[in-house]
């Protein structure tokens, strides 16, 4: 790259500026202002081919992404990143389209009630959102619908009465105190726990 100019010379050899359409006018074409020069080639990204749009590599409801390996080279030769222009980087990942990507409800195995007696207990089950195919899991809004519920309550035999298994006839004349209906009677019906007990 240089400067053109267009000059005259005037008294003594002396040389001034004029415009250039002077020069021109005159029949003197305007010389090359640029020229070519050899140097030394720069370094360049290079991109491998994109990878199969899998249903490991998901992200949403008929998403997936696709990868690819980049190199910076110079003559052929890969050399370190730093030494290509980050600027003109091409990307490494992007989304592409996967019919198979939809999530689904997976429900594990119920757990043991939680009640050892009585109908107060609970069951749990493990219930999460995954990739169809691989079965890795997924957020949940990859799922449709509804999850498909985590606990449900059981039971098990009644429970008994704390009392009652402590209760037992502490006279041998219990059959009259029952006989003889003397059971509402809190000291009887004390001594006499079995067998009160079993009055309706």
């Amino acid at each position: 790259l240089r400067t053109i100019e267009c000059r005259v010379t005037v008294l003594n050899n002396a040389t001034r500026h004029v415009p250039k359409g002077l020069c021109v006018d005159g029949g003197l074409p305007e010389p090359p202002a640029v020229r070519s020069c050899q140097l030394d080639p720069c370094p360049e990204w290079i991109t491998g081919d994109w990878s199969e749009c899998s249903t490991k590599n998901c992200l949403s409801w008929n998403t997936a992404y696709q990868k690819r390996s980049i190199f910076c080279e110079l003559a052929n030769r890969t050399i370190t990143p730093s030494h290509c222009d980050n600027r003109k980087r091409p990307t490494r990942k992007r989304e592409c389209f996967n019919a198979n990507c939809k999530g689904l409800w997976k429900e594990g195995q119920w757990s043991e009630c939680t009640a050892t007696c009585g109908n107060k207990g609970f069951r749990s089950r493990r219930v999460q959102c995954v990739w169809h195919g691989t079965e890795e899991v997924a957020p949940p809004s990859a799922c449709k619908g509804s999850p498909s519920p985590s606990t449900m309550p059981c039971g098990r035999n009644p429970c008994k009465d704390e009392d009652e298994e402590d209760c037992y006839d502490q006279s041998t004349y219990c059959d009259v105190v029952k006989g003889t209906k003397l059971c509402e009677a809190s000291q009887f019906r004390l001594q006499c726990c079995a067998s009160c007990g079993m009055q309706k």
